[in-house]
């Protein structure tokens, strides 16, 4: 069984996935983790194979395009600017590379939108795994960590509400997502 990981985002985001990479070879699959060149001494030391994408998560999560990710989460109107004028073309690399990546992959595993999409194209089986909660997979069980917390405490209610920007920011690369399966079908 031949396994594409993708994997985004800060060294938090990435080594989880790397050692569940691991824990898919030992048990005889063969696992292509595919991650930023960042990452790529980190997934090679622990025997997997390795598949750049776009980007640089390090100096991205660290500087001043990291803050501005993070502060603008909670505004989505803010969140579709900041992403259409700066994220897109990044989100439009990160698409070609996973397409890339997966090609022969008999599953697909990752943390990003688009995934299950891509994973569906190719007609394979596809797993979410993420270390905190996905900004596209809302929860009643708690509330949304990128957002303020809501002013009346209503449990699951509060809790399922608070979601409900980051369902929109969670839209805004559809159309790219959408122009890139036109692509690669």
């Amino acid at each position: 069984m031949r396994c594409t990981i993708l994997a985004i985002g800060s060294r938090g985001d990435v080594q989880p996935l790397v050692a569940l990479g691991v824990g898919l070879r030992e048990a005889g699959v063969h696992v292509r983790l595919a991650t930023h060149r960042d990452f790529e001494g980190l997934v090679v030391r622990h025997g997997l194979e390795f598949f750049p994408l776009a980007g640089h998560a390090t100096q991205f999560f660290s500087g001043p395009g990291g803050n501005a990710f993070r502060e603008r989460l909670r505004r989505p109107e803010e969140f579709k600017r900041f992403f259409n004028n700066y994220l897109a073309p990044f989100y439009r690399s990160f698409l070609e590379g996973s397409w890339a990546a997966c090609q022969n992959a008999d599953v697909v595993i990752g943390i990003a939108w688009g995934v299950a999409s891509l994973a569906e194209r190719l007609g394979v089986p596809t797993f979410v795994s993420t270390v905190t909660v996905g900004l596209h997979l809302p929860t009643c069980m708690f509330p949304n960590p990128f957002q303020n917390p809501p002013r009346l405490q209503l449990g699951w209610l509060s809790n399922w509400l608070s979601w409900r920007g980051a369902n929109a920011a969670g839209t805004i690369g559809l159309p790219l997502l959408n122009r890139s399966e036109e692509h690669t079908s």
